[in-house]
């Protein structure tokens, strides 16, 4: 059975002498008009060696590229395995210019086996507006590896999904900004959070004493702060950036517990606390075992002769366990001693922290994935 992973972050020793987490503004926030955009397209991958797509799709789109090129060919007049459609993925930052490369992620969207050796031919991007902002080509690099012979086939990673190292080239620059239309200077909270939130806009808000900007919470993912009419530029929002941003902030923990029963893991913050419960555990086996045995007959003639006879039989298991008090008021660090008191099993593990919710005893947001 899997074991599970027990992860508390920020667990330094016993829990009441912990310090709270305090880190610059710039890694907790990121200037509202100054975040990435999405580039897509579908380009066609050429030159693989009978890996390649057979699908009609992926013919079709061999047929148009090269009909563009000015050259008439059938169907049939196209070597299957040699080409593949995929799907092109780009991350266009932040103030990029026109000519900037840009790495780019290629996944197969047809029935390719591998994308290995092949060439990304001419592909367009384009973003949410429909607008191209970036061409992308190259050679494909893939992290994986895929054999075969006599039936028998190896692959390691994923062999459908590659990369083209600075295979983008930025046409067109997205508009970015560090001063909103309003003229104020936003700052979005990467973990949103309202205790965070404020905590930034207080120490923005001593930094900036008497320099007529003022700082404010809107809401749990934003911090805006409102610059005088005579600051209201680009130079003087990068500025005022370059002030507050190395500011330090205590963080407030989220009270989050996350069970991913695939991978094995929980994650609790420090902020998980439970209140006073106790917990019973039953767990109840059956097993239904079938074997087969040899039936000897009496000693004499004509009493029969050997025989295999198919026995079933059912086995049914049931284990209690005693009822085990869970402190109150327990922090993570208390919480694990607990759930390690408890030796609960993966399956046990995730019943028990959804009754402890259901209940209300657990004073945290659940999250099983």
């Amino acid at each position: 059975m899997r074991s599970f992973l027990l992860v508390a972050l920020g667990l330094v020793g016993n829990a009441a002498a912990q310090e709270p987490l305090v880190v610059p503004i710039e890694q907790i926030t990121r200037p509202q008009g100054a975040m990435g955009n999405e580039l897509i397209g579908t380009g066609l991958i050429t030159g693989l060696n009978g890996t390649g797509a057979k699908d009609k799709v992926s013919r079709q789109a061999a047929q148009n590229l090269i009909r563009n090129l000015g050259l008439n060919i059938g169907d049939t007049d196209l070597t299957t395995g040699s080409f593949a459609l995929v799907m092109v993925n780009v991350t266009l930052p932040p103030f990029s210019k026109e000519g900037q490369l840009l790495d780019v992620k290629v996944s197969a969207m047809s029935d390719a086996t591998s994308l290995f050796g092949g060439y990304l031919q001419y592909a367009t991007l384009q973003a949410i507006d429909g607008e191209v902002y970036a061409e992308a080509r190259g050679p494909v690099t893939v992290s994986g590896f895929s054999a075969s012979a006599q039936g028998t086939s190896v692959v390691r990673n994923h062999v459908t999904v590659g990369n083209v190292p600075d295979g983008a080239k930025v046409v067109r620059a997205a508009r970015s900004y560090y001063l909103s239309q309003e003229g104020h200077v936003e700052l979005q909270l990467i973990n949103p959070d309202l205790r965070t939130a404020t905590n930034i806009a207080e120490a923005i808000n001593q930094a900036l004493a008497g320099s007529g900007a003022t700082a404010r919470p809107i809401d749990r993912t934003m911090v805006r702060i409102e610059v005088p009419s005579e600051q209201q530029s680009e130079a003087g929002a990068m500025r005022l950036l370059t002030l507050i941003r190395p500011l330090p902030v205590e963080v407030h923990d989220p009270t989050v517990v996350i069970i991913d029963a695939a991978a094995g893991v929980v994650l609790a913050g420090q902020g998980v606390m439970i209140s006073p419960c106790v917990v019973a555990l039953s767990d109840l086996t059956i097993s239904v075992v079938s074997q087969d045995e040899v039936s000897q007959p009496l000693p004499g003639p004509n009493l029969g002769t050997t025989e295999t006879v198919n026995r079933t039989r059912i086995d049914v298991q049931s284990t209690n366990s005693e009822l085990k008090p869970v402190a109150g008021g327990a922090t993570v660090d208390e919480l694990l001693g607990n759930l390690k008191a408890l030796e609960l099993s993966p399956r046990q593990l995730i019943q028990v922290f959804e009754h402890l919710k259901s209940g209300g005893y657990l004073q945290a947001d659940l999250r099983v994935r």
